[in-house]
């Protein structure tokens, strides 16, 4: 997607990250929307300064996959929720390098939410 997006025009480049976003939101399979969330990543790491127009739609998207209150060490898809924090802090960090400015009214809740993950190990039994 990343290698794709560099070529694309304004107009469809649009119309891949607006497919993305609502297929986030739609929600559902777990393991999908890893792959959506992964695209926009891989997106914004090659042309992160054109998805500029998307971030108020794309940041509060990926927030209560970074809540620790949504985590449920006994849930069977425990391992693919530490998947989907992992990559939207990874979407984050990307958003953060390549569009600087436009990300500044969002990055006081981002570091709230990497605040609260760091108090989280998911290696200790809370019950």
């Amino acid at each position: 997607m990343g290698a794709i997006a560099v070529v694309l025009g304004s107009k469809n480049l649009n119309g891949v990250v607006n497919d993305l976003i609502s297929k986030i939101q739609r929600g559902g399979n777990k393991r999908l929307t890893f792959s959506y969330i992964q695209a926009i990543c891989s997106i914004s790491k090659t042309v992160g300064y054109r998805l500029s127009t998307h971030l108020a739609n794309i940041i509060p998207l990926l927030y209560p996959f970074c809540q620790v209150s949504n985590l449920n060490i006994e849930s069977a898809d425990v391992d693919i929720d530490h998947e989907l924090i992992e990559m939207s802090l990874s979407t984050f960090e990307s958003f953060l390098k390549r569009c600087p400015k436009d990300i500044t009214e969002y990055v006081v809740d981002i570091m709230q939410r990497v605040i609260d993950l760091m108090t989280y190990d998911p290696n200790y039994v809370y019950s």
